[in-house]
């Protein structure tokens, strides 16, 4: 085999290499540690530990398991409770530029959006989804003469999701024990607006609001019923989360404060 053979076997070998491997440089560069990349895996049941605990994070604890994990800095050195502590307040600060980076990113698909003048036209629909009817609600007719007087039941409620009814009147009920404070203008807006009904009771949406969080809903140029409408779909989203990870977390802050007002335990 001469050289040059033997030079395309060697690249046919590298060749080879699972593209994985590639692509976890870049998701995983070398600059970063495994003790970095470990507490971004685990940042949730951290965050959420801290809270229920209200006494930190053990990192003196937590350093002896990394040393038998083999979990290292970035040069291969043990990891000591003052370093692990630094990396955690430096992954909390990273995590949430990130949330706030694609709530800016959801804001800005939500307003470009709301102003695109073709949103509504057919070929902007999902592939098999032509959307609602035009009207589902035939026109009210006059009675005839000598008719009786008819008297339709309102909707009722679904269960595990928006009410059928959604609006006042329709027999949807309110979450009892005060309206939701928020600090914005959603608390002048009417509860029903906002509410579910989720394991057979009223859930006001706005239970989902966290204190002091960047309210990325109220786009610029848009009046209280845009941003209502920008901020209803957000808090649907959130409720979705919440409904599927709350078995694992009974104690959350919303299930906390809805079974409170709903005089549960």
């Amino acid at each position: 085999m001469d050289d040059d053979e033997k030079d395309g076997v060697k690249r046919a070998d590298r060749s080879k290499k699972p593209m994985n491997d590639v692509l976890q440089r870049v998701a995983r560069p070398a600059w970063r540690s495994p003790l970095f990349f470990w507490l971004v895996e685990h940042h949730d049941t951290l965050r959420r530990n801290e809270a229920e605990t209200g006494r930190g994070v053990p990192w003196r604890e937590l350093c002896v398991e990394f040393v038998e994990l083999g979990i290292t800095l970035a040069d291969g050195r043990p990891v000591k409770p003052a370093t692990a502590k630094r990396n955690w307040h430096r992954v909390r600060r990273e995590l949430a530029r990130v949330e706030e980076r694609r709530a800016r990113e959801r804001a800005e698909r939500e307003r470009r959006f709301a102003t695109d003048p073709r949103r509504n036209m057919p070929s902007r629909f999902p592939k098999g989804d032509y959307g609602p009817p035009l009207s589902d609600r035939l026109p009210q007719r006059a009675p005839w003469p000598h008719a009786r007087p008819t008297s339709a039941s309102p909707p009722k409620a679904g269960t595990d999701g928006i009410a059928d009814g959604g609006a006042e009147g329709r027999g949807l009920a309110v979450m009892p024990g005060g309206p939701v404070l928020t600090g914005g203008f959603e608390e002048s807006r009417p509860a029903e607006e906002f509410t579910v009904v989720f394991e057979g009771q009223p859930l006001d949406l706005r239970l989902f609001i966290r204190p002091g969080e960047d309210r990325y809903w109220e786009l610029p140029g848009a009046d209280e019923d845009g941003w209502a409408r920008v901020l209803k779909q957000e808090l649907l989203m959130r409720f979705d989360s919440w409904r599927n990870g709350r078995v694992g977390d009974p104690h959350n802050r919303v299930d906390v404060e809805w079974r409170k007002r709903l005089g549960k335990p």
